[in-house]
């Protein structure tokens, strides 16, 4: 049970890195925003917005409130568009960051955006964060080359007649193991 937990553990693992290497390449071609309203109540609308681009993925969570309050309506659907790339994405989030106070370390950036005044008597709060692709595929890819590395160990201790489990020597009893009664498969 534990194996197949790990095996699907380390599968999803690699998805979501073929994913952030899918991602990284096409946001040096085109940006994807995604926006998902997550509500509305009476100060305000909340949302969430994905943004990939030029190899950063940008990821807003906020509330616009308004001065005046306004009818309460629940959350609306999601909206994806893909637009050719924008050059100055990144610049905009540094300079947000620095007014911020935001952080940087090794190239993610992070900042909270409070009470910012807007258009029409709106204000936004909330918080913002950029994290390189490149990170996204490395986080991601650790699990599937543990998941290799194993592999490679078994099938080599196998090979040299040692236990995969335990590893006890097995010359004088190929078949099973008689320290922990692992059945043993032969490999040509």
């Amino acid at each position: 049970m534990k194996r197949r937990l790990w095996n699907l553990i380390a599968l999803t693992s690699l998805l979501v890195a073929i994913v952030a290497v899918t991602i990284w390449i096409r946001s040096h071609f085109r940006a994807d925003v995604i926006n998902i309203p997550t509500g509305q109540d009476s100060l305000g609308h909340s949302w969430i917005e994905l943004i990939s681009n030029e190899g950063v993925l940008y990821w807003s969570r906020g509330k616009n409130l308004r001065d005046i309050p306004q009818p309460q309506h629940p959350g609306g659907q999601w909206d994806w568009s893909s637009i050719p790339t924008i050059p100055t994405v990144r610049q905009e989030f540094r300079e947000l960051a620095k007014f911020f106070h935001g952080s940087e370390i090794a190239g993610i950036a992070w900042f909270v955006d409070s009470l910012s005044p807007m258009q029409g008597g709106w204000r936004q709060t909330g918080w913002r964060l950029a994290i390189p692709d490149a990170w996204l595929l490395a986080c991601s890819s650790v699990l599937p080359a543990a998941w290799v590395a194993q592999r490679m160990f078994r099938r080599r201790r196998r090979l040299k007649g040692i236990c995969p489990q335990c590893g006890y020597d097995l010359r004088a009893t190929p078949d099973r193991c008689p320290e922990c009664g692992t059945q043993q498969i032969k490999i040509n």
